[in-house]
């Protein structure tokens, strides 16, 4: 575990998260949040600039991001970093499947921020007693996988620019949605969209119906 990370003082209890909604377990019942607080090792500070895990590091430790704004990247020869995404709270980071035993990535606080820990092997259990929760968990690493597949080949087919571009579209779609979440105006869950408050989808949009 990193060493910049410091206990809470008072961490948030997992039933009681105000951005579990954005998290891991927004789909599974009540039942499992308990399961999860169990396991949880604690809820810790991270100051900017620090790293949170480095590429090639043990896998022993899995983090949902509850507060702040991390760059995950990966390393080249020549002491390039190559950014892979923005994680955002509610994130998942740092886990690894059984059988993976060092991370492939780093990940850097950009601003202060705050990560609920938990340790591998006790995902890893948690997963086989709830198949569910370990077929979520493989499909947010499958949105991962393919946000940073694309952060990857866009590398040498974008200019500067455009790379700078593209971050700011996807950072702006992403916070987007998660305020139509928040706001309680609409959510997706299992690849469904249910819309929660029309008319405010509808303000939001600027959009006036015409008989």
């Amino acid at each position: 575990m990193s060493r910049f990370l410091k206990p809470r003082a008072r961490p948030t209890q997992c039933a009681a998260c105000p951005i579990r909604q954005n998290a891991l377990f927004q789909v599974v019942p009540v039942s499992y949040i308990d399961d999860a607080q169990s396991r949880r090792t604690d809820q810790y500070h991270l100051p900017a600039r620090r790293l949170l895990y480095e590429e090639g590091a043990p896998a022993t430790m899995a983090y949902t991001l509850y507060e702040g704004w991390l760059m995950l990247y990966r390393s080249h020869s020549d002491g390039r970093r190559q950014g892979l995404r923005v994680a955002l709270p509610g994130d998942f980071l740092g886990y690894m499947p059984p059988g993976e035993g060092y991370i492939h990535h780093s990940a850097l606080a950009i601003t202060n921020a705050v990560v609920c820990g938990f340790g591998q092997a006790g995902l890893h259990e948690m997963m086989g007693k709830h198949p569910d929760l370990a077929a979520h968990i493989t499909r947010i690493q499958a949105r991962y996988m393919a946000s940073c597949q694309s952060a990857m080949l866009g590398l040498g087919r974008k200019t500067a620019e455009q790379r700078i571009a593209f971050l700011i579209a996807e950072l702006f779609h992403r916070l987007r949605k998660r305020r139509l979440r928040m706001d309680g105006i609409a959510r997706a869950e299992r690849q469904r969209l249910e819309i929660l408050d029309l008319d405010a989808l509808v303000r939001l949009g600027e959009f006036v119906e015409t008989e």
